[in-house]
């Protein structure tokens, strides 16, 4: 007979034999064993057995396949470890084991959830009385229903060996967004909890780790099926600056009471760290598809779909509200109406700042009859609209039922928003600037009166002085928004000029660097301005400097040649820079953002545009106008083909006096980008005089 010394060395070293793929320790000796057809069955044990005891996957170099009736009956055991290779467990196999203290099968403790074995135990057959005598561990994770994440979980028969339980829980094995819980077991016999989940939807893939003092005792099973739901679900789909500044805002005012689903095309807009509550990125996604755009703006949107569509399986009483802008309203029937959701249980705002919109219904309905076109398009989108329920969505289906469909794949109903808005009570549409006698002149006054009619106007403006302290900061932390280099500049005794970027493109930035045309606006305003200034560029949210190597080449060099340049976060909008500072300056490339200049004379110099070309009703407000020249003449002035000339127009608004007094000077400016030398021209009858 061993000593219980031995007996407790021999049964440390089968627990650490289970952290290391559970080698065989015991000797076949220790059971009796029946052949069978299909392999041995354990029948009992002999004499000297080990109280850890593991039955081998083989004996004799056959499968051992099952435990018979009473095999382990009356014994004194106090750990078992069962192996995957056991396919039927027999009568009181373990009844009146009195010391008995766990089962584990297959490395891991024998477990019930939610009234199920786990880990493949399940295809084992047990006959009745298997476990008489012995309670086997319980855990049972509730359904969620009650509009919050927690989920109540209860523990039965807990071994005494274990004195916590994690919980890791996440909607896919392909998601790194994992909700943890750790349970601290205080009543082995049965215990019951709330753990937070973390988000809304199935969870498919939770893990159970059960943790013991004794490390090497640590076991874990995977384990899916548990549901979280709430009455009302909320997706943002957002792209662009504008729509984005302006849900964010109306967020941080109102906040939100129900889950709400964020995910952006410029994902570098949020700081993901500092969500307001109920706000929750993608939560099916990775954090890098979310927070670096991992898998695109469009690359999210089947995913979103199914996901929407998973929820309402869950509860098809839920309701559902769509944010997104009004350049993708085929959102709406892929995300609701292809999903089946009734109108009654869905809503949607549409978000834009004015301009895309503008040329689109200028496209639309400057015609002869505008609403006879009106009417044509509301009878094909209800048609589309009872296709998509009866059908599904597709981009076939759109094609087929509509006729003013955008050729561009995900545009396609960049025309239908007002047809939308109007027709269905369950969708708004918020823009920040839609007038006809600024950008919406081609359509005849009567019909555009129409238009405005079902469009509800906000300014950012607006919205940033409606926010209380807790908004205000609440929107601050959400933009990880800081200005502190404006307020350096102030001591400093200069004066603040932001500029706007654009894209690669039209900053002409893809193919040139030093010497190009991005380097020499920026060097045209530093040098026309002066030093009183100081310069900070500010990228458009969708082009960041780091898609744009020979962008940062760019303010390298001319911050060698002396000039002070900055930059600011791109995905921070102007309009909030601007807001929070007031005395900010403005020159750059063309953007709605010049319509937020609270004092027209802070408009500068406007890139890339000519004096005249623009209609988006700032253009009366620019000080000089600069564009790019080319070919040996500008009008009377002689051009070196071999160098590179910009031109400066000066503006003469009768309501800015500061623009009188410059265009009295000089009517316009060549400047010799090559040489960095500006000449200065008068009009004289038809003949430009050097001044």
């Amino acid at each position: 007979m061993k000593t219980d010394t031995l007996l407790v060395a021999v049964s440390l070293v089968c627990i650490i034999a289970l952290a290391s793929s559970l080698v065989i320790l015991n000797d076949d000796c220790d059971c009796e064993y029946l052949y069978t057809d299909d392999g041995y069955v354990v029948t009992g044990l002999k004499s000297g057995y080990d109280k850890t005891f593991v039955i081998p996957e083989e004996h004799d170099n056959l499968t051992v396949v099952g435990i018979a009736d009473r095999a382990f009956m009356g014994s004194d055991v106090e750990y078992i470890f069962i192996p995957k290779s056991i396919k039927t467990i027999g009568t009181d196999a373990f009844s009146d084991c009195k010391n008995l203290k766990a089962i584990y099968y297959d490395n891991t403790l024998l477990l019930k959830v939610n009234g199920e074995y786990v880990k493949g135990f399940n295809s084992i057959i047990l006959d009745e009385g298997a476990f008489n005598g012995y309670d086997v561990t319980e855990v049972v994770i509730e359904n969620s229903s009650d509009n919050d994440t927690l989920a109540k979980a209860t523990f039965r028969n807990v071994p005494i060996c274990y004195d916590k339980v994690s919980i890791n829980a996440s909607l896919n094995t392909y998601t790194d967004r994992v909700s943890k819980n750790t349970v601290v077991i205080t009543d082995h016999g049965s215990q019951s909890t709330l753990v937070d989940l973390g988000t809304y939807g199935l969870f498919e893939d939770i893990e159970l780790r059960f943790d013991s003092q004794n490390d090497k005792m640590d076991c874990s099973v995977f384990f899916g099926g548990i549901s979280v739901t709430a009455d009302h679900y909320s997706f943002a789909l957002l792209n662009a600056t504008y729509p984005v500044l302006l849900f964010s805002l109306e967020l941080c005012d109102n906040g939100v009471d129900h889950p709400l689903f964020v995910h952006l095309e410029r994902y570098g807009a949020y700081n993901w760290n500092a969500l307001p509550d109920n706000v929750y990125a993608m939560p099916f996604l990775r954090t890098t598809d979310v927070e670096n755009g991992g898998v695109g703006f469009h690359g999210a949107r089947p995913g979103i779909a199914n996901y929407i569509k998973e929820l309402y399986e869950l509860d098809n009483g839920s309701k559902f509200t769509l944010y997104c802008v009004d350049n993708y309203p085929e959102l709406i029937l892929e995300f609701l109406v292809g999903n089946g959701i009734p109108e009654s249980q869905w809503n949607t705002h549409l978000l834009t700042d004015g301009t895309n919109t503008a040329t689109q219904l200028n496209r639309t309905f400057n015609v002869a009859d505008p609403d006879a076109r009106y009417d044509l398009m509301a009878e094909e989108w209800h048609e589309l609209l009872d296709a998509v329920y009866e059908n599904g969505y597709s981009e076939t289906i759109v094609r087929e039922y509509l006729s003013l469909v955008d050729p561009v794949p995900y545009s396609l109903l960049h025309k239908y928003p007002f047809i939308i808005t109007k027709e269905q009570d369950n969708v708004d549409w918020t823009t920040g600037r839609l007038r006809p006698t600024e950008n919406l002149t081609p359509i005849s006054p009567d019909f555009v009166a129409k238009i405005r009619a079902n469009v509800r106007e906000l300014y950012t403006n607006n919205l940033l002085a409606a926010l209380d302290d807790g908004g205000t900061a609440r929107f601050q932390a959400l933009y990880h928004f800081d200005d502190q280099e404006f307020t350096d500049a102030r001591e400093d005794g200069k004066r603040i000029m932001m500029i706007l970027g654009a894209a690669g493109s039209v900053e002409n930035i893809v193919n040139e660097g030093v010497g190009g045309d991005l380097y020499s606006y920026l060097k045209m305003t530093m040098e026309y301005y002066g030093d009183e200034y100081i310069y900070f560029y500010k990228g458009h949210p969708g082009w960041p400097t780091s898609m744009y190597p020979n962008r940062q080449i760019v303010f390298n060099a001319l911050r060698g040649e002396g000039y002070s340049l900055m930059e600011l976060d791109n995905s921070v909008a102007a309009e909030v820079f601007m807001f929070y500072n007031p005395d900010i300056y403005l020159s750059g490339f063309a953007s709605t953002t010049f319509q937020s200049v609270p004092d027209p004379s802070m408009s500068c110099a406007l890139y890339n545009m000519a004096k005249g070309a623009g209609d988006d009703g700032y253009e009366d407000d620019i000080d000089v106008f600069f564009t790019k020249l080319s070919g040996t003449s500008y009008q009377n002035i002689d051009l070196d083909p071999q160098k590179r000339y910009y031109l400066m127009q000066f503006n003469n608004d009768a309501g800015e006096p500061s623009q009188s007094v410059e265009y009295e000077k000089h009517e316009i400016c060549i400047y010799n980008s090559t040489d960095n030398l500006f000449n200065y021209y008068k009009l004289n009858g038809n003949v430009y005089e050097l001044v």
